[in-house]
């Protein structure tokens, strides 16, 4: 019976959707995928130009999520900003 095999599926299936993510987004960043969570790894020499990729990385991620017909929650959504010295 296919019944029994739908809670394995699904997982499978939201995998396979999220697969092409990191060739969708623009070369600045580092994708990790990890289930339904995904963390981007940006570096920069300033904090302008880090910004800039952080905010376009953000939008080409988005422009991903509007072409697979998903949401994403800008709630949900934080970056952390760090730098050595």
């Amino acid at each position: 019976m296919v019944l029994h095999q739908a809670p394995y599926l699904v997982p499978c299936l939201f995998l396979l959707c999220i697969d092409d993510i990191p060739k969708s987004i623009s070369d600045t960043s580092n994708p990790i995928l990890f289930a339904n969570d995904t963390s981007m790894t940006i570096k920069g020499s300033d904090s302008h130009e880090s910004l800039n990729k952080i905010k376009n990385c953000i939008i080409d991620i988005n422009s991903w999520f509007i072409s697979n017909m998903l949401y994403l929650n800008t709630d949900k959504t934080q970056y952390s900003f760090s730098n050595k010295k």
